[in-house]
């Protein structure tokens, strides 16, 4: 743009040096390169409008392919991928404070078989939507594979947390009455210590199996 800015004030200045030493005007010098000055400014707004224009629109698309890239599009919650930076993230900075949920929905194969995928699809998306509205606020919320969810948060205290996971879970008792199948959540919570991230998962992993394992005799 400034190449092309200095080529037209240039342009308008040689014609005014011709035009004087040819024709020796008395309305003076530069008549011409005034209207060179003009021009040359409304090309430069006009260059800094779509600079600025381009780049918000780019910021925008990029924004889009962030989301898309990180978000689950069924659950909207975010993907595996995005999971997987945060745990990176949690190893490099030797994190040992906040909390984790491990949460997976029971009988997700019975629903599938019985009444048909799209009540597995059903259920998935109804237990990402009571994650994503009691625990979005306060964590990160992930679905890390079909029917299995993660929350991970380090802004509230473990009596706000584990108030939040009672209210889940009675959510979840609420939202099961009204269904035609089946529809339950086991979880496991634990705190994030000086053990190191991934053995911490393990541990709420294996919480959560068990609550799997007493809901199911239940």
């Amino acid at each position: 743009s400034i190449y092309y800015a200095l080529m037209i004030i240039g342009a308008f200045i040689c014609v005014d040096i011709a035009r004087y030493y040819i024709s020796k005007p008395t309305d003076g010098m530069i008549k011409y390169s005034t209207y060179g000055l003009v021009i040359l400014l409304i090309y430069l707004t006009y260059s800094v409008i779509h600079m600025i224009t381009t780049s918000s629109l780019q910021e925008a698309k990029n924004a889009i392919y962030r989301e898309l890239a990180f978000t689950d599009t069924m659950t909207h919650l975010q993907n595996r991928s995005s999971y997987e930076l945060k745990l990176t993230e949690l190893r490099n900075n030797g994190t040992s404070s906040g909390f984790i949920l491990i949460a997976d929905l029971n009988n997700l194969k019975y629903i599938n078989d019985t009444f048909g995928h799209q009540y597995g699809d059903d259920a998935i998306t109804r237990a990402a939507a009571l994650l994503r509205k009691f625990f979005d606020n306060i964590a990160d919320c992930y679905r890390t594979g079909g029917d299995e969810f993660c929350i991970i948060s380090d802004s509230v205290s473990i009596s706000h947390f584990k108030e939040q996971i009672n209210i889940f879970e009675n959510a979840v008792r609420d939202e099961a009455v009204s269904l035609k199948y089946p529809f339950s959540v086991a979880v496991g919570f634990g705190n994030i210590d000086d053990k190191g991230i991934d053995e911490c998962i393990k541990a709420v992993d294996a919480a959560m199996y068990k609550n799997k394992r007493d809901s199911k005799k239940g």
